[in-house]
């Protein structure tokens, strides 16, 4: 095998690792967008069978090939929501609890709510639960301190 399958071997079992840690570490979960997932995961699908149809039925093909497929599953299953550390809204948007400076809650349906997370006055990320604001008030108690937490009407 070529370096760069090694390489790419490297980088999947590190995001792969790294996804399965963080489903232990996140303690609040957001709501899943299963649009989103399940566009991730026809995409490893589809780039298998492409892959396997039209690539190259050696070690290095295979490698490029396992590494599209599991970085498109990574994407798919990559956590959101908090940690004791950290806010989790996504594969680049991981931001530390005490960057954040204020935590604005809003419902959008009966039994739903949207979390912005600002720091400073840039709202940084946005995460649905499937809680009422007032039960996602008391959840996130011991995330924020409580003057950080705000209703919107």
């Amino acid at each position: 095998m070529a370096l760069i399958s090694w390489v790419y071997l490297v980088i999947l079992v590190v995001a792969l690792g790294t996804t399965i840690g963080l489903r232990f570490m996140v303690k609040l979960y957001a709501a899943v967008n299963w649009w989103r997932r399940g566009f991730y995961l026809l995409i490893a699908v589809l780039s298998g069978v492409i892959g396997w149809l039209t690539g190259p039925h050696d070690a290095n093909g295979w490698m490029s090939n396992l590494f599209i497929i599991g970085m498109f599953i990574v994407f798919a299953f990559w956590p959101k929501g908090l940690s004791h550390q950290a806010v989790i809204a996504g594969l680049g948007s991981t931001r530390p609890l005490s960057a954040v400076t204020q935590v604005t809650l809003e419902a959008v349906g009966p039994a739903q709510s949207r979390m912005l997370t600002q720091v400073g006055t840039i709202v940084v990320s946005r995460l649905m639960f499937n809680q009422t604001t007032s039960e996602l008030q008391q959840t996130l108690q011991p995330f924020f301190k409580s003057e950080q937490i705000h209703l919107k009407k």
